[in-house]
C-alpha cells in the first residue's frame, strides 16, 4: 500500500462506483408509471455519460459533505480539503 493520497481523477476512477446515485435513479423510475424494464437495465448496465455524471456529481457532494461534518469536528484531512 503507497502511503500518498490519489490524485482526484485516481480517486473518483473507483469513487465513483459507491456513489448511490444509481439507486436514486432507479427509485425515481419506480415511482414513474411509465418506465419500463429497459429504464432499469439501462441502470443496471450503468453505461453512459448520464449515468457517470450523475455519479461524479453524487460521489463529489457526498465528499463535500463528509469534509464539512470532519471541519466541524476539528478533523481536516479528506479526500478534498475546502
Amino acid at each position: 500500500m503507497e502511503d500518498r493520497l490519489p490524485t482526484l481523477d485516481e480517486y473518483l476512477e473507483e469513487a465513483v462506483n459507491t456513489s448511490g446515485a444509481n439507486l436514486l435513479l432507479a427509485q425515481a423510475c419506480i415511482g414513474m408509471e411509465e418506465a419500463g424494464i429497459e429504464a432499469f437495465e439501462w441502470i443496471a448496465r450503468g453505461e453512459g455519460k448520464t449515468l457517470h455524471g450523475m455519479n461524479v456529481i453524487g460521489r463529489l457532494y457526498m465528499i463535500l459533505c463528509q469534509t464539512r461534518m470532519k471541519k466541524r469536528e476539528g478533523l481536516w484531512l479528506g479526500s478534498i480539503v475546502t
